[in-house]
Order: C-alpha cells, then sequence, then structure tokens
C-alpha cells in the first residue's frame, strides 16, 4: 500500500484553504463579521431580565413558543443558553479546572451564541 506523498498533502492542504478562505469571504459578505451586528446581540443579551419578560405568563408563552414574535423568543432562549453555559463553565472553575480552559470555553460559547443569534436573526436566506 503506497502512502500519501507531500505534494498530495500540499495539494489537498491548498485546495482546504482555498475553500475556507471563500467561504469567510461569503460569510463576510452576508453580514456576520458586521460590529453592529455583534452590538445588538450583546445589548439583546439583557433580554431575559427585562421587566416584561419576568412575568409567569410572560415566560410560559415564551417556552411554548405561544407568542407572535419568535425571533424575540429564539433571542431570550439564546441568552438563558449562554448564561446558563457561562455559569456551568464558572461552577467547574471553582471545582478545578485550568483558567485557560475557562477562558477558551467562555469565547467559544459567545462565538456560538452570536452565530445561532445571527443565523436566525440577520442572516438573509437565499
Amino acid at each position: 500500500m503506497a502512502g500519501i506523498t507531500q505534494e498530495q498533502v500540499k495539494e489537498y492542504a491548498l485546495a482546504t484553504w482555498e475553500g475556507t478562505k471563500a467561504n469567510v469571504a461569503v460569510l463576510s459578505d452576508a453580514g456576520l463579521f458586521k460590529m453592529d451586528h455583534a452590538v445588538a446581540f450583546a445589548k439583546e443579551l439583557a433580554l431575559p431580565f427585562a421587566k416584561e419578560n419576568l412575568s409567569v405568563p410572560a415566560i410560559q408563552s415564551l417556552l411554548l413558543a405561544r407568542t407572535d414574535d419568535l425571533t424575540k423568543g429564539f433571542t431570550i432562549m439564546n441568552a438563558c443558553a449562554l448564561f446558563l453555559e457561562l455559569l456551568g463553565n464558572l461552577t467547574a472553575l471553582m471545582l478545578g479546572r485550568t483558567m485557560f480552559v475557562f477562558i477558551f470555553e467562555f469565547i467559544w460559547t459567545f462565538l456560538v451564541a452570536y452565530i445561532l443569534y445571527w443565523l436566525v436573526v440577520h442572516a438573509v436566506s437565499e
């Protein structure tokens, strides 16, 4: 059985790099990296703590998706998931997780929540 040659590996790596650059360009054109969207996401992280969302009927309507504004419901659930994930990371830090892993998972959690927010709220389907 013949091994993979260095030229094949180099060709595959270059093709993968070109594909990655093309994907980043498409996402950039679609607005994933716009600061306005990131700022809007950061502002909407406070939405679960808004006074109108803290009543039992409001919480029930959001949890059961009995609301006219499903985007608001998604935004609140996404923010809650982000906060719970960060709470879990903080608990793991207190129980002995390293600071490096805590910071990495904090950034990773924020990026996942932002990308989900962008896909639902700002991305234009084609």
